[in-house]
């Protein structure tokens, strides 16, 4: 979306391609946090001792289960 950078203070335009590549690390960040915590998830489901459901099951029911979900987390 261009908001027309000629009406835009002279320090701010300049400035504007490292704000950008502020942005973009910003977006590197988040994707990295969201993939750890994502991995972080995956592990405890794998580790829960009651294996008698598949991993796609044990997601499902931690999403509809608090006490199933407390029980992930604390093991």
């Amino acid at each position: 979306m261009n908001f027309g950078e000629a009406s835009l203070p002279a320090p701010f335009v300049a400035s504007s391609p490292q704000l950008r590549l502020n942005f973009q690390a910003m977006g590197n960040l988040t994707r990295a946090i969201a993939t750890f915590q994502r991995y972080m998830a995956l592990n405890l489901l794998l580790r829960h001792p009651n294996n008698k459901h598949s991993l796609r099951v044990r997601r499902k029911i931690a999403a509809w289960d608090d006490d199933f979900l407390a029980s992930i987390i604390s093991s």
